[in-house]
């Protein structure tokens, strides 16, 4: 086994662990992996602000209702199972090289939720059920939802996604 994935299984046991994600951080700048080694280093806060912003305006609904809700922690789940499917198809190349590889595979996964609805161009629809407040707080902090829920996942977002999301109720 490889260090990074030695780094990678530790921080997949204890993902919460900020100092040893912190000296995954030195080891990938190191080795020259910069702009990971940022988003290490900025994943505490973006998990953070993630998880907050979710709990504050997705509450839980009423026992009787038919709606799907979204949980923080599955949206951030479903970023990582396409993560794993990207490195497991064995057709993973550096985000920088194949970046719309990524996207693709990416919010593939998320549109076999059903949760995300990828439109033409790179627009992203989110579906959040009835929803109401979640739907209107995304809309007013897209750029910040999308920006935190990439550093936690690891799914790369393409240029000037602020200005090319929409979000709509499916109700």
């Amino acid at each position: 086994m490889s260090e990074y994935d030695e780094f990678l299984q530790a921080l997949a046991k204890n993902e919460d662990d900020t100092t040893l994600r912190l000296v995954f951080a030195d080891w990938l700048d190191e080795r020259g992996e910069h702009e990971e080694a940022d988003r290490q280093r900025r994943w505490p806060a973006a998990k953070a602000w993630f998880q907050r912003f979710c709990h504050e305006h997705n509450p839980p609904l009423p026992s009787d209702t038919d709606v799907r809700r979204i949980s923080p922690e599955e949206l951030v789940e479903l970023g990582r199972d396409a993560i794993r499917g990207i490195l497991s198809s064995g057709q993973y190349i550096h985000p920088e090289e194949s970046l719309r590889q990524m996207l693709v595979c990416g919010w593939d996964a998320l549109e076999r939720s059903r949760l995300v609805k990828p439109s033409e161009e790179w627009e992203f629809d989110l579906l959040f059920g009835n929803h109401e407040a979640m739907r209107h707080a995304i809309a007013e902090n897209v750029y910040d939802f999308w920006k935190n829920w990439s550093i936690v996942t690891g799914v790369p977002l393409p240029p000037r996604v602020a200005e090319k999301s929409r979000f709509y109720c499916s109700c």
